[in-house]
């Protein structure tokens, strides 16, 4: 098991990644990688493991936007509470 932000390494050195929600933090996707091993520089420059990474920034940069909503919102309760 391998826990990493990276999603390049993750794609690189994993067979199947796990993405995480954000609260409470559950599975989201389980991607399995189908690219031969060993992951040579031309198998990582390949547009398959390209879109690879770019599967997984969605599903991140979208977790990331609920986290960012999250917090706004307790700073703007946190706000209204000290007027």
């Amino acid at each position: 098991m391998l826990i990493t932000h990276n999603r390049t390494e993750a794609v690189q050195l994993s067979d199947r990644i796990l993405v995480m929600t954000y609260r409470p933090g559950k599975t989201k996707r389980i991607v399995e990688i189908k690219l031969p091993r060993p992951r040579t520089s031309e198998i990582v420059s390949s547009d398959d493991f390209g879109h690879y990474v770019a599967q997984i920034w969605g599903d991140l940069r979208e977790e990331a936007t609920k986290g960012l909503k999250d917090d706004e919102a307790r700073m703007q309760r946190a706000g209204d509470k000290k007027s």
